[in-house]
C-alpha cells in the first residue's frame, strides 16, 4: 500500500551541516532526514548524507563556505520533495478528472459535451457540472450501496473481499446485490462513490476557486470535507491491475480561499519570492525574521484578519517581551510585516496592506548616532601602532568618509589616476565584472583621494585581504580588529569606526565645502549612476573639496 504524502520539510527541519574529510579533500556534509530518505533511492551505494566539496584543504576557509554549501544541500532537498509531491499530484489529479469525466459521460451530461474542467471556462458552468454531479452522488448515497462496497465492486481483489476464504464468490455476490441496488447501474455507482471522495472534491475545490479567481467572480466557500459526504476512508482506493492489494492515495486542497488563507499558508512562497529579490543574505534574513516574529507574538492568522491596530499590539509586545529593544528593531520587524502584506496583496490575497503608512517612532529606545572623532581622538588613533593594513584602511576611511567595508573591499582596479589630470580616485560604481559592495544607490559614486593620502605601488586585486562574509561584505572581519583599538585609544561608547564618516562631514562643512557637494562626496546624495558626474559634482570639484581638509594627524609611511 503506497503510504501518504507526509507533511513537506522546511529549512528549518534540516540537520545542521558539518565539514569533514573525505579522501584528503575538505566537504560539507549534511545528514538526509529520516523523513524523506526513501526519496533518495536505495542500495549497496547508498549514503544517508549529502556533501559537497570545499574545493579546499584550509579548515578556516572551509569553514566560511560552510553554510552557502550547506544552502545549496538544503536546495538538492527541497526540489527532491517538490518532485516527489508532484508525482503525487499528478496521480491524484489524473484520477480525479478520469472520474469526473467518465461520470459526466455515463450520464450523458450536457448530449455528451461537457464543460472542459479549467479555470478558464466559465465558472458558472463548473459549478453546475459539480452540482449536478453532486446531487446524483447524494442519491446513490441514500437509495444505494455504501460507497466502500460500491468502490470495492469495481476493483478486482479489492480489500472489501480480499479478506473472504472464498473472493471470487464473495466478489460474484457482491456484484449481483450492486446489479439491483439503488436507481443507478453498478459503474454509475462505483463512479458516484468515487466522486464523493475526498480526492475528487478536493479537486474540485481547487478548480472551482482558481476559476473564480481567474474570472473575478466570488469565491466559492466550503467545509471541510467539502460539499458533500466523503467516505469514511481517508484516502482513496485505486486498482493496480489484477492485484489483491489496492494503492491508497490521498489528496489535500493546494488552493485555499482568501478567507481563510493564514501567514503559514503564504510563508514559503513568501520566503522564496525574498531569495529571488533580495541578492544579500542579511536583507533576506531581516525581512524573513520579521514576519516569524509577528507570527510568534501576535498568532499564525488569517491574511484578512490582519488590521491596522495590530501594527501597535505588535510593536507593545515586542516592548512588553524586551525592554530594551530599539525602536529601529520595531521599525524594522514593522517594515518586514508591511512587505509581506503587500506582497499578498498583489498576490490577490487580501485587498489593503493595513501596516502601510502606520508610524512606530513611539515604540522602543531611540538610537543614538555615532559621534564624530575630536581632533585630539584622530592624533592619537594614528599615533598609535597600527600593522600595516589597517592603518593604510583607517587612512582611506578617515579622509573618504567611505564605509568600512566599502574601504576594505576596494580593488586596484577601480583604482584610477589618468582620467583626470592630476586627481586619484576610486570607483564604487558597478562594472560588467565586478559587483561592488554598498549600501544603497547613493553610495555608487567616484571617490577622488585627498593629495596626502600615501598609497602603496600600484598592484591587482583586492588592497586589503579581509574576510568576506555570505553578504559579500568584510566590514565584520575588520570591524572586529579595529574598534577594539579604537576603543582603547579613543575611548567613548559611541565612537567606533563609523564615526570616521561623521568626522569627514564635519571637516568638510567647517573648510566651507557645500552640503550638496558633502552629501554627493560621503555617498548621501543620489550617487553617480548615470555617470562621472552629477548636479555639477564632477570629479575634479570633489577632488578640490577633499583637499580643503587638513590632514596633519595623518600619519603615514611608504
Amino acid at each position: 500500500m503506497t503510504a501518504p504524502m507526509h507533511q513537506i520539510l522546511g529549512w528549518e527541519d534540516y540537520p545542521e551541516p558539518r565539514v569533514v574529510t573525505v579522501r584528503g579533500t575538505l566537504v560539507v556534509e549534511v545528514s538526509i532526514p529520516r523523513a524523506i530518505r526513501h526519496l533518495f533511492g536505495s542500495g549497496s551505494g547508498k549514503t544517508n548524507n549529502r556533501r559537497l566539496s570545499t574545493g579546499t584543504t584550509d579548515p578556516a576557509l572551509a569553514r566560511r563556505k560552510m553554510w552557502p554549501l550547506a544552502h545549496s544541500i538544503y536546495k538538492q532537498f527541497d526540489q527532491m520533495q517538490a518532485d516527489a509531491a508532484n508525482t503525487h499530484d499528478h496521480q491524484t489529479d489524473n484520477f480525479a478528472l478520469d472520474t469526473i469525466s467518465a461520470l459526466a459521460s455515463s450520464f450523458n451530461y450536457n448530449r455528451g459535451v461537457p464543460p472542459e474542467l479549467s479555470n478558464k471556462t466559465p465558472y458558472a458552468e463548473l459549478k453546475k457540472l459539480k452540482d449536478t454531479l453532486d446531487s446524483y452522488t447524494v442519491m446513490m448515497i441514500d437509495q444505494g450501496p455504501p460507497p466502500e462496497e460500491a468502490i470495492a465492486a469495481s476493483t478486482i481483489g479489492a480489500h472489501a473481499i480480499r479478506e473472504r476464504s472464498n473472493p471470487a464468490q464473495a466478489k460474484a455476490q457482491m456484484l449481483d446485490k450492486l446489479a439491483n441496488s439503488g436507481p443507478f447501474t453498478m459503474k454509475q455507482n462505483a463512479l458516484l462513490a468515487k466522486n464523493a471522495t475526498s480526492v475528487v472534491q478536493t479537486y474540485w475545490q481547487d478548480l472551482l476557486t482558481t476559476a473564480a479567481r481567474e474570472q473575478g467572480v466570488s469565491e466559492p466557500s466550503f467545509d471541510d470535507n467539502g460539499s458533500i459526504d466523503v467516505t469514511e476512508h481517508e484516502g482513496t482506493y485505486l486498482p493496480q491491475g489484477v492485484i489483491e492489494t489496492p494503492t491508497v492515495i490521498e489528496r489535500k486542497r493546494r488552493v485555499k480561499t482568501n478567507d481563510t488563507i493564514r501567514i503559514s499558508d503564504i510563508r514559503d512562497e513568501y520566503f522564496v519570492f525574498l531569495e529571488q529579490k533580495y541578492e544579500k543574505a542579511n536583507t533576506r534574513r531581516k525581512w524573513s525574521r520579521a514576519v516569524d516574529q509577528f507570527s510568534e507574538l501576535m498568532g499564525d492568522l488569517a491574511l484578512k484578519e490582519i488590521k491596522p491596530v495590530m501594527a501597535y499590539n505588535f510593536a507593545q509586545k515586542q516592548c512588553d517581551s524586551n525592554t530594551n529593544v530599539s525602536n529601529a528593531s520595531i521599525k524594522d520587524y514593522h517594515t518586514g510585516v508591511s512587505l509581506m502584506l503587500k506582497y499578498c496583496v498583489r498576490k490577490g490575497y487580501i485587498e489593503v496592506n493595513t501596516f502601510q503608512g502606520i508610524g512606530m517612532k513611539e515604540y522602543g529606545k531611540q538610537g543614538q548616532p555615532w559621534l564624530p572623532f575630536t581632533l585630539e581622538d584622530l592624533h592619537n588613533i594614528f599615533a598609535y601602532d597600527w600593522p600595516e593594513q589597517e592603518r593604510l584602511l583607517l587612512a582611506i576611511v578617515a579622509t573618504t568618509g567611505m564605509r568600512l567595508t566599502e574601504a576594505g573591499m576596494l580593488s586596484w582596479e577601480r583604482f584610477n589616476d589618468t582620467e583626470v589630470e592630476g586627481v586619484r580616485y576610486f570607483s564604487l560604481i558597478d562594472t560588467q565584472d565586478e559587483q561592488v559592495a554598498i549600501k544603497n544607490e547613493g553610495s555608487a559614486r567616484h571617490v577622488p583621494l585627498h593629495p596626502d593620502l600615501i598609497l602603496p605601488a600600484k598592484g591587482k586585486g583586492r588592497l586589503f585581504d579581509y574576510t568576506v562574509d555570505e553578504n559579500g561584505l568584510c566590514s565584520s572581519s575588520a570591524g572586529h580588529i579595529i574598534n577594539p583599538i579604537l576603543e582603547k585609544v579613543a575611548p567613548h561608547r559611541r565612537k567606533s569606526a563609523h564615526s570616521f564618516r561623521r568626522t569627514l562631514k564635519v571637516m568638510l562643512r567647517d573648510a566651507g565645502v557645500s552640503r550638496e557637494i558633502n552629501n554627493i562626496y560621503t555617498g548621501h546624495g543620489e550617487g553617480d549612476v548615470a555617470g562621472k558626474s552629477y548636479g555639477g559634482a564632477s570629479i575634479r570639484t570633489r577632488y578640490d573639496a577633499i583637499s580643503k581638509i587638513n590632514v596633519s594627524w595623518l600619519q603615514q609611511s611608504l
